[in-house]
Order: structure tokens, then sequence, then C-alpha cells
């Protein structure tokens, strides 16, 4: 997959969420904030804990130590590069996916049906995406981090940032934020919202894998990359999704009647 193919990706995109994207749906992120509470973020941080996207691959990690498998497994599709035949084709394939998976995210935000007036259009936008987009960065600068407190060495020797992998991170957080979109914001075709979520996880996979091919990563460095990047842009969450309904009461009084009337605040 080229550069140029690439650049085609959000406006055919954008030509399949426009024609979904009618009628009347819920307006994504009109529920966040930028302040959203300790016991918001809290709750989100456990759910995502939860989440065996999360902890599968740190698991999947830990095990792959078990008598050098990691290194053995790296070894072999260095050497093999099964999927895309040379270790150059691979780490351009690597930067590829993860551009698709970038795309997906920007195209799901963008396309989300919103306010029909322009100001309050580009202001909803506009949060949503600067607070989406602070997720990410969140993760990768993490993973920034933790490579230099490992101080791992790449499977080529290139140098020792191998301990997480930042592609993989990236590529993670970008596709769980394009797949929120796609499933919060009423899109009349299920079909299309699901199989494009589908695609971006797909994406990030393939993402993953290229950096092992490559010889730029252990497995187990894209499974914690996988796991850092869905674990931050889950617990985000509390930042642009909707907030908790709430009950209220309300009583009215008549002449000849009253009534209770109990109504859901979002």
């Amino acid at each position: 997959m080229s550069r140029r193919k690439n650049a085609i990706l959000l406006p055919g995109l954008l030509l399949l969420g426009g024609c979904a994207a009618t009628g009347s749906q819920p307006m994504l992120g009109a529920g966040g904030s930028w302040t959203p509470g300790w016991s918001r973020v809290g709750q989100a941080a456990r759910v995502a804990a939860r989440d065996p996207a999360v902890w599968g691959p740190l698991l999947g990690a830990a095990l792959l130590q078990i008598g050098g498998a990691d290194r053995n497994l790296s070894d072999r599709l260095r050497e093999d590069t099964p999927l895309f035949g040379s270790t150059a084709a691979a780490e351009q394939a690597s930067d590829d996916w993860r551009d698709v998976t970038g795309w997906l995210w920007a195209g799901s935000a963008l396309l989300a049906p919103g306010p029909g007036e322009a100001g309050d259009w580009l202001s909803l936008k506009g949060r949503l995406l600067i607070q989406q987009w602070l997720a990410a960065k969140t993760a990768r600068g993490l993973t920034s981090g933790l490579k230099s407190l490992s101080g791992r060495e790449r499977p080529n020797g290139l140098n020792d940032r191998s301990f997480p992998s930042g592609h993989a991170t990236t590529a993670s957080a970008q596709a769980r934020l394009a797949c929120y979109n796609l499933t919060h914001a009423g899109y009349p075709d299920a079909a299309l919202a699901t199989g494009l979520c589908r695609a971006g996880q797909a994406a990030a996979m393939v993402t993953g894998w290229a950096r092992v091919e490559a010889g730029m990563h252990y497995p187990s460095d894209v499974l914690a990359g996988w796991a850092i990047g869905r674990f931050l842009t889950r617990s985000a969450e509390a930042w642009f999704g909707d907030r908790p309904a709430s009950t209220l009461v309300d009583m009215s009084l008549y002449r000849d009647q009253w009534e209770v009337s109990f109504r859901w605040q979002f």
C-alpha cells in the first residue's frame, strides 16, 4: 500500500459516512467535558482495565518471555518476512497501516451527526477532535517514556528504544477512537459502522505485525503497545463520552388532577 493510496482513504470514508449519517442521530461528543470529575475518570479507567483487549495482550507479552519465545519468534519473522517480503517493505507498511487508523479516526469523528449551525458544528467537532487527539498523544507520550526507562535494544540493533512499540500504541489508540465514534454516533447503517470498526482494528494488528517483520520490535513490544493505546483511550472516554444519566422527578399540580413524571437527564 502506498502513501498515495492512503491519501484517498479519507475522501472515500467521507463519502460512505455522508450516506450513512442522515436522519436524526445523537450528536457524538455533545456530552463531553474538559472537567469530567475524578469519579467519572476513575470509572472509565476501571472499565478499561477490565477490557480483554487491554489485559489480554499484556498477558500474552508476559507468556512470550518463557523459554525465549519472544526473541525466537522475532528472529524467525524478521528472517522470513512471510507477509511483506522484506524488512524494508514491512517498515513502510507499518507507517502506511498506522496512517490508515488515523484517517479512519479523523473521518469517523468528522462524519458523526452534529449541530446544523456552522459555529456550533465547528465548536463541537473541534472539542471532540482535540480531546481524542490528546488521548492518543498521551498514550504515545507514555510509550516514549517507557522506551527510555526500559532501554531494550531493537531486534535489528538499531537503538535501545524497542519496548514498547510506538507504532502499535498509536495504531491501537486511533483504532479504538474510531470504533468509539462509529458505535456511539447513531449511524443508521450499523453494519457499515461495525465493518469500519473492524477494519480499523485489523489495520492496527497489521501495523504491529509489520513492525516485527521489519526487525524494529519484538512481539511483546507490540502487544504492550496495543494494551497501552487501548487502555488510555478507553480511560479518556470520560472526557468525550456522554455523561451518565440521572433521574429527575417532576410533580405537576392541576385544578382537578396531579401527576408525577420521571425524566432522564443526559
